[in-house]
């Protein structure tokens, strides 16, 4: 049975959450993951890092784990609600 809900069409592995941070090239901060999906850059976080995410969808995002927050909102329509500069790498 296909648990993966229809708006999500894939579930990230740990290997390639893992080759997002080595490219991000981020040990330590806060970090902001756009369409955060089911969580998966979660799943090789670094430590010292504050993942925070923003989805449309949060029966996707009800999974993820390794987040401060996820912000349930259409990216593009309204402003994100996080102040300027907080993010060392999105």
């Amino acid at each position: 049975m296909n648990t993966t809900p229809s708006t999500c069409s894939y579930s990230m592995h740990k290997e390639t959450s893992l080759l997002y941070w080595k490219l991000l090239n981020t040990e330590a901060g806060s970090v902001l993951d756009l369409g955060s999906g089911m969580g998966g850059v979660g799943l090789a976080k670094p430590k010292d890092v504050k993942l925070y995410g923003v989805e449309r969808d949060s029966t996707i995002s009800a999974k993820s784990q390794g987040y401060e927050k996820i912000v349930t909102m259409e990216i593009g329509k309204e402003k994100l609600p996080f102040e300027d500069g907080k993010f060392s790498a999105i």
